[in-house]
């Protein structure tokens, strides 16, 4: 078996391999997911993803990350 990564890892290495046709996908993911720690490379990398595909909406991805990262 593969060695296991933290959440935030693994979503940071989809997050930067995703193709447009992943980003809803990884949006809902995100959304419905308790993030214990480490928002900021979360954050970091949903916004290169976005600046990537030229995308005017983030999906709520920022906004919910920020707001896990608050009640931390």
């Amino acid at each position: 078996m593969a060695e296991l990564k933290p959440f935030h890892e693994s979503i940071v290495d989809a997050i930067n391999n995703a193709s447009i046709s992943n980003v809803a996908c990884l949006a809902a993911l995100i959304k419905r997911t308790k993030i214990p720690s480490n928002h900021e490379p979360i954050i970091k990398a949903w916004n290169a993803l976005m600046n990537r595909f030229r995308s005017t909406g983030d999906f709520g991805v920022t906004q919910n990350v920020m707001a896990q990262q608050e009640e931390e």
